[in-house]
């Protein structure tokens, strides 16, 4: 009888294995589940009121049949530095709150590929699939944080000039805090900088001089009073030029950089680039001659199209080599810095101005093959060169307008060797494009044309004819010793009665980078995951099963 019960109890666990592997692996998902298809329609997005109810603040959402929408509100826990769920309460003035809701699949649904989930006009859509560990897909739509403060972008700093002999100046320092239209008093922030001597290992007190050859930071602290809130994004201003705060919260941000008053570098001396001939190879290092310099070199060839690190050079192609040079420690690079490559020197074609002092610079070299650069060829340019694009028809500015892609418009004198996109922003950030102006409200155009191949280039003195108006880029490209690239930026400002005087000249207006506000749930992973997790359980139960039958088994032969 025992021996009978052996064999039914094996036969059953392979049963168990067969019909898995036959499966696929999956039994937590039934083919029999009934699809969602279609929309589910997000109508409204409630207020919140200081002292509403939580509870009762719900957005308007209508969802096909086996969709369950649940939605809840995160509130910024500054003991646990991220946001929380909160159901249930009050909201207050000062907190920072966002609202997500999820949508998943009801017993016996999943989701059809082609679910969708439209939000209202103005806010972006923060839209990713996720899957709990009962394997039900699940949507997510998070609205970012807002709260009943005010939202701060940007904080000029009137840094004093770091030089040997210039006055630490602490006290005295001027802060402006800028909105998307207006300034805020530095009286509603709490804020704490320091400066420190790295070299010596001391505070420097407000008043002291900077001495030659030391080495400086700058912290600073801020703290948003009740009332007003950081964006994610917030930047630092400083002269000419921006750098990006560390967000620690919708309250808190901070700075810290390093000044050197070490005499700036002024070269790099590298060997090992090819000469120049067919068949030569494209090298993936150089040779860094000054042993006592901090170098991190790095070499990338391309022919315009592919990357061609370590390939041989070919006939009737043209390659560049861009070499970058970048100094890991505080002392700073010279703005004339030069690169000496086999005893010849370049200028460098870049030299870093994004940082308060320069820390790498750029070289970009070109090896043409093509037979364009023989003697016979040098008076003739041999470049196809666009000196404009005309406009006709770019939306005037007024409400009611449609932010129009480029198909849409009528351009001239554009070769197929070019092309051109638009995008349209709100003062937020938000992608507006194909949407209709508003009263209200304040947009930007940004225009970008770019050469894609053959020997297409832009002229120096490109400019862009929109509506018989002629404005020149806000930005070319400097990379290259002919612009491959230009942008435009446009700024309409709908307030009652407008006319094209409110287009103002070009800016630099760089496309926004629109994150998913960040929650308790895992909203990294935006690809849909396939499998299922609970399939790993089947299997450690079946091993531990069949592990204590070999056991038992076992155990009962040594009596």
């Amino acid at each position: 009888m025992f021996k009978k019960r052996k064999k039914i109890l094996s036969a059953f666990l392979a049963l168990c294995i067969i019909l898995a592997m036959f499966t696929g692996g999956t039994i937590s998902v039934s083919a029999d589940d009934t699809l969602i298809s279609g929309t589910a329609t997000i109508t409204n997005i409630p207020i919140r009121e200081a002292g509403g109810s939580i509870a009762e603040t719900k957005p308007t959402v209508s969802a096909p049949e086996g969709c369950i929408a649940e939605a809840h509100w995160h509130k910024w826990d500054t003991a646990q530095n991220d946001y929380v769920i909160v159901n249930e309460g009050t909201f207050t003035d000062t907190d920072v709150y966002y609202l997500c809701i999820e949508f998943k699949a009801a017993d016996g649904y999943s989701f059809s590929d082609d679910f969708e989930i439209i939000v209202p006009d103005g806010y972006d859509e923060n839209i990713w699939r996720d899957e709990h560990e009962d394997s039900v897909t699940a949507y997510y739509c998070a609205f970012p944080a807002s709260s009943f403060g005010t939202e701060i972008f940007s904080i000029s700093v009137d840094i004093p000039e770091v030089k040997a002999g210039a006055t630490a100046s602490i006290e005295d320092t001027d802060y402006t805090f800028k909105t998307n239209d207006s300034t805020v008093s530095a009286e509603n922030f709490d804020i704490n900088a320091e400066w420190f001597c790295e070299s010596k290992n001391y505070d420097v007190v407000n008043g002291q001089k900077f001495q030659n050859g030391h080495v400086y930071s700058l912290s600073l602290e801020i703290d948003a009073k009740p009332g007003y809130y950081f964006s994610e994004s917030l930047v630092l201003e400083y002269g000419d030029r921006t750098s990006e705060f560390v967000y620690d919260s919708p309250t808190h941000a901070s700075f810290y950089y390093t000044y050197s008053l070490e005499t700036p570098i002024e070269k790099v001396e590298l060997a090992g680039l090819p000469e120049g001939n067919v068949g030569d190879i494209m090298v993936e290092s150089l040779e860094l001659i000054d042993k006592n310099k901090d170098f991190d070199i790095s070499i990338n060839w391309d022919d315009g199209e592919d990357d061609t690190n370590g390939m041989a050079m070919e006939d009737g192609k043209v390659y560049t080599v861009h070499i970058e040079a970048y100094m890991p420690t505080s002392v700073p690079l010279s703005e004339n810095f030069v690169f000496i490559i086999d005893g010849v020197e370049y200028k460098a074609t870049y030299v870093d101005d994004n940082n308060i002092q320069p820390c790498y610079a750029d070289l970009y070299l070109e090896y043409d093959f093509s037979g364009n650069d023989e003697e016979d060829d040098k008076d003739e340019p041999t470049e196809n060169i666009l000196e404009k694009l005309v406009i006709t028809d770019f939306p005037n500015v007024k409400a009611g307008e449609v932010m129009v892609t480029e198909s849409s418009l009528t351009i001239e004198n554009l070769p197929s060797e070019y092309a051109l996109y638009i995008g349209w922003y709100d003062e937020n950030g938000n992608d507006v494009t194909g949407k209709v102006m508003e009263e209200g409200h304040v947009y930007t155009a940004q225009l970008h044309l770019e050469a894609l191949y053959g020997d297409a280039v832009l002229s120096d003195n490109f400019v862009f004819v929109i509506n018989g108006t002629e404005y020149k880029p806000t930005k070319v490209d400097e990379y290259n010793s002919k612009p491959l690239y230009v942008l435009l930026g446009l700024k309409y400002d709908i307030k009652g009665n407008t006319s094209a005087d409110d287009i103002t000249k070009p800016e630099d207006t760089n496309k926004p980078e629109n994150k998913p506000s960040s929650g308790t749930e895992n909203k990294n992973d935006s690809s849909a995951k396939t499998g299922d997790s609970s399939n790993v359980l089947l299997w450690m139960v079946l091993a531990i099963a069949s592990m204590g039958t070999i056991v038992f088994i076992r155990r009962k032969k040594a009596y």
